[in-house]
């Protein structure tokens, strides 16, 4: 687990629900600790990264009734955060459209459960600096990246409150 987040979920129609949300980021966690497990040495260790943002935005289409069934979804995550390792310090920001099918069910008259699984193309833009920890910060020895359209897995567990 990656992201924790508050989500807003608002029925539109009978079929349809939008959802906004924010929270708590620990970036790519999940995958450092599967590539560092078959040898992908990252050059971050997984203890150097910081605490970071996540905001997501997305709608659902339910085969029967908003938060009660299977639903189809479409979602847009955006993720920020700070690493600091052996090599480098660095700022990432990821990009995650996906889309998802999933299954929510009314618990009682105003909380639901759910869950879900997808997937998506996560585009990562990177900002690295070498450390060198007697010099300040160089902003012109400053490199970017963009990893494009990585896929990554989507998933995850809803408990929510029907307003």
């Amino acid at each position: 687990m990656t992201d924790i987040n508050i989500n807003y979920d608002r029925r539109i129609s009978e079929n349809w629900s939008g959802s906004i949300g924010i929270g708590m980021t620990y970036g790519r966690t999940l995958n450092k600790i599967l590539n560092d497990n078959y040898g992908a040495n990252y050059n971050n260790s997984i203890s150097g990264t910081k605490l970071g943002l996540s905001l997501l935005a997305g709608f659902k289409f339910y085969t029967k009734e908003v938060f009660d069934g299977f639903y189809f979804g479409f979602d847009f995550k955006t993720r920020r955060y700070r690493e600091s390792g052996s090599k480098y310090l660095t700022k990432e920001t990821i990009f995650i459209p996906g889309v998802k099918i999933g299954y929510d069910m009314v618990l009682s008259d105003n909380f639901y459960f759910g869950y879900a699984f997808g997937a998506g193309a996560r585009l990562v833009f990177s900002e690295a600096q070498p450390h060198n920890f007697d010099q300040p910060y160089n902003k012109e020895i400053t490199f970017m990246t963009l990893d494009e359209g990585m896929p990554c897995f989507i998933g995850g567990i809803n408990i929510g409150y029907i307003f």
